[in-house]
C-alpha cells in the first residue's frame, strides 16, 4: 500500500468520525444536548461542513484546516471545562494530521517537511 492511500485511509477515518459527530449533534441526541446545550445545532452544522470542505478536492486544505482547528477545540474543552484527558481528541487529531502528511506533505506546508506551493 501506497503512503498517498495509506493517507487518506488515515484522514478519511478522522472525518468519518467528524462526521458522524456532527450529524448526531444534528439531530438533537439527548447526551450530546445535555452537553453542548443550545449551541448543539450550531456546532454540528460546522462540524458538518468542516468535514464536507475536507472531502471536497478543491476546499481540502481549508477543510484540513478548519477539522485541525475544531479538534484543538475539543482537546481544550475536553482537558479544561470536562475535567478529563482528551483522548479522542488527541487521537483523531493525530490521524488527521499524519493523514493529510502521508496523502499530500504539500498540504502541511514546512510544518513536517513538506514542500510549499
Amino acid at each position: 500500500m501506497t503512503k498517498e492511500r495509506i493517507g487518506m485511509i488515515l484522514w478519511g477515518m478522522a472525518g468519518l468520525a467528524l462526521f458522524a459527530s456532527g450529524i448526531f449533534k444534528l439531530l438533537q441526541a439527548e447526551e450530546v444536548v445535555a452537553m453542548l446545550g443550545d449551541n448543539t445545532l450550531y456546532v454540528g452544522i460546522i462540524e458538518v461542513l468542516a468535514v464536507i470542505a475536507l472531502f471536497v478536492p478543491a476546499t481540502r486544505k481549508l477543510g484540513f484546516f478548519l477539522c485541525a482547528s475544531y479538534l484543538g477545540g475539543v482537546i481544550a474543552t475536553e482537558w479544561i471545562h470536562l475535567g478529563g484527558a482528551p483522548i479522542p481528541g488527541l487521537v483523531l487529531s493525530t490521524m488527521l494530521y499524519l493523514g493529510i502528511n502521508l496523502y499530500d506533505p504539500s498540504l502541511m506546508g514546512n510544518l513536517l517537511g513538506g514542500k510549499s506551493e
